[in-house]
């Protein structure tokens, strides 16, 4: 899951073998603007259902290919950037990536001009 395009690809719905079949990420972009694949990807997260039928969560859930940090229940306003800068995890890919977006957006010096 080090590749981008790995974590992008782990959002897509698995229909073959039916062993392993998952549903597709199920957020809506227009209800959850900021938890498309491609930004939580970014962010370093790729789609880690849980196989836990009851958990009401298990479907959004997501796991940081660095540092493990797993996240679900996801809320419309949540921004994944934000919300891996957030957690006590100690992880290279929050410190390097996710700070400089989350300054970006702030409008801080990582703010590209």
């Amino acid at each position: 899951m080090q590749c981008l395009d790995a974590r992008i690809a782990s959002f897509a719905a698995i229909t073959r073998p039916k062993r392993s079949a998952k549903i597709a990420f199920p957020l809506d972009a227009k209800t959850y603007p900021h938890l498309t694949p491609n930004a939580l990807a970014m962010a370093g997260f790729y789609h880690f259902p849980s196989a836990d039928a009851d958990d009401p969560d298990a479907d959004d859930t997501c796991k940081c290919f660095l540092c493990e940090l797993v996240l679900g229940g996801w809320d419309t306003d949540d921004n994944p950037f934000v919300e891996h800068v957030k957690r006590d995890s100690e992880c290279a890919w929050k410190e390097i990536v996710c700070r400089l977006e989350v300054d970006r957006m702030q409008g801080g010096p990582g703010r590209m001009r």
